[in-house]
């Protein structure tokens, strides 16, 4: 009887299914089902911007994390979009350095490409900076 595969292997894998979107197929259709079966409609109106910054070992890339002076943190930040049930329609990760207001234009990007349907987003004032969010 074989165990279960490496973990070199189960990245391989994720990491292939990520770069094809198949993760993000999955979840879609796990937060359609879930909003469904709430009795909600399929798709959200309105989402929820903000971002976590969250603390990296020494093992991670200096590259990719930095010092988040606000929170006093140094490592990356999470910036999340959710519906208002929690449920993750779009993540991404940067150094924890980065401005809430310079991601903010990538982010909606990819949220407006992705979920046209929204029509409200609740941002904290980090986010507006730029003028993207009054």
């Amino acid at each position: 009887m074989r165990g279960l595969p490496s973990l070199a292997h189960d990245l391989r894998v994720r990491q292939t299914m990520g770069r094809a979107g198949i993760l993000g197929v999955i979840r879609d259709q796990l937060r359609r089902r879930i909003r469904l079966a709430a009795g909600k409609t399929p798709q959200a109106a309105s989402v929820i911007v903000d971002s976590q910054s969250i603390k990296a070992s020494e093992t991670v890339s200096k590259a990719t994390r930095g010092w988040d002076g606000g929170k006093l943190i140094n490592g990356r930040k999470r910036h999340l979009i959710c519906d208002h049930r929690s449920l993750v329609l779009l993540v991404m990760v940067t150094p924890a350095d980065a401005q809430d207001s310079l991601v903010a234009r990538e982010l909606l990007l990819r949220l407006a490409l992705m979920h046209p349907e929204i029509a409200i987003i609740w941002a904290d004032s980090g986010y507006a900076k730029n003028g993207l969010i009054p």
